[in-house]
């Protein structure tokens, strides 16, 4: 296929993704922040406007198909979802992102990585500052009921962890999308975050190369009950009253801005309610605000955000949901990951950070808080990708933390600190055992 001719690509791209689906196709433009709902067979229309709206401004599309087409100002639920074609990853490049550690450096590296994944994409597209890999199914995956949509997630879920895998293995980090309702840029678009804008375009195209549902359930080895042995989401721990103050947007936009709140920040706002006490009262509280509230709804919603036990990070805030200008104006940006830590008193965003020291027994990371002389445990991972790449010879290694650290036999409870034990130091350091935990 001819990859420089950018109205066949959006043409040919629609097509073979959403030719077989079922419901209302939504596209969404950002800087309106509108949501347009297209019937499936009118894919004619969908690519037409995207043409029109793309000049002007980033226009994506939505993962998931609608049962019913959503008002302008939502994108549609999970709850909702007529059919989903394929699943899609969203892969960042630190060229593109200022140099931002972590990330693959550049498209090369990440198409190289890429290229080692058990299943090969059926497209990938270059977004401008980025990869998008989809996925196809061999046919659209029907949603029916609430089961269909929840196994849907799972599984989404599912795949979305073992690609994140794949890349942490090869040292590099890539942003969570792992839901049914995702956005994505289609290509033959343009990129409005740059001046002159940058062309969306597909890099590879295979429309044959699609996998059906029981082989990405093989690979992921997804299940739908707990068990024995697997971890519990930590109990809800965070003060929400600290994230509203320090994080403008889930202040602005989230809290303050419920009445007028567009859905895809909603439910966001909602993942960092879920990790806070008392963050469901909160939750419905300023949910209340919007005229369409429904609070069985929003319950659901909320319940949803507790299953998934994954805080919106900084980085999806800022560019799936639009809103760089206000992250790059907080204090904290580059400094955290998530408005969730800004909740946690063991958090102190300061320029230097804490120093990484190494994984504990008990599937968390340990870390030493510069500030204070603390050592400090990551319960949720929110720092784990972060400081894991940037881990110095200087630092001690996993095996060596754990011979060094753990060699208490008593059981005695410090607080809640690594291993839950106490933590003789050697005799040279004057650093406390640990006592808080994220």
């Amino acid at each position: 296929m001819n990859t420089n001719a950018n109205g066949t690509q959006l043409r040919d791209f629609v097509a073979a993704k959403f030719g077989q689906a079922e419901g209302y196709l939504c596209v969404w433009v950002k800087r309106g922040n509108t949501t347009e709902a297209f019937p499936v067979n009118r894919l004619e229309d969908v690519t037409g406007f995207i043409e029109r709206a793309s000049k002007k401004d980033d226009v994506y599309i939505a993962i998931g198909t609608q049962v019913e087409p959503p008002t302008r100002r939502r994108r549609g639920s999970a709850d909702t979802v007529s059919s989903l074609t394929g699943l899609f990853e969203d892969i960042d490049l630190a060229d593109a992102k200022g140099a931002q550690s972590g990330y693959p450096k550049n498209e090369d590296e990440a198409l190289e990585i890429l290229s080692s994944f058990p299943v090969r994409p059926t497209s990938i597209v270059h977004t401008g500052n980025g990869v998008h890999a989809h996925f196809d199914f061999d046919k659209p995956w029907l949603l029916r009921t609430p089961a269909d949509r929840a196994a849907a997630a799972d599984l989404s879920a599912g795949f979305q962890r073992v690609f994140l895998a794949h890349f942490r293995a090869h040292g590099c980090k890539i942003d969570s999308v792992g839901d049914i309702v995702r956005n994505f840029r289609p290509p033959g678009t343009l990129n409005h975050k740059s001046e002159p804008p940058k062309t969306v375009r597909l890099i590879e195209f295979d429309p044959t190369r699609r996998h059906s549902i029981e082989a990405i359930r093989k690979l992921v080895g997804t299940r739908t009950t707990r068990r024995k042995g697997d971890r519990r989401p930590a109990a809800p721990s965070a003060d929400h009253a600290k994230i509203v103050e320090g994080c403008a947007w889930y202040r602005t936009v989230v809290v303050e801005g419920a009445p007028t709140c567009p859905e895809p920040d909603w439910f966001a706002g909602a993942s960092i309610a879920a990790m806070c006490k008392g963050g469901e009262d909160a939750f419905l509280e300023y949910s209340g605000k919007h005229p369409e509230f429904k609070e069985r709804e929003a319950r659901d919603k909320f319940r949803r955000a507790v299953k998934s036990n994954a805080p919106r990070t900084c980085a999806s805030i800022a560019d799936d949901l639009g809103h760089r200008d206000t992250c790059e104006a907080c204090p904290h940006w580059g400094q955290i990951t998530s408005p969730i830590q800004l909740g946690h008193s063991a958090c102190d965003p300061r320029a230097r950070g804490p120093l990484p020291l190494g994984d504990t027994a008990e599937d968390g990371f340990a870390l030493l808080d510069s500030a204070s002389s603390e050592f400090l445990v990551t319960e949720r991972g929110l720092f784990y990708q972060k400081v894991k790449a940037s881990r110095s010879s200087r630092c001690l290694s996993a095996a060596r933390l754990r011979s060094w650290v753990w060699v208490a036999t008593t059981r005695a409870r410090a607080g809640r600190g690594i291993c839950g034990g106490k933590t003789p130091m050697a005799a040279s350091t004057n650093i406390s055992p640990p006592t808080r935990c994220f």
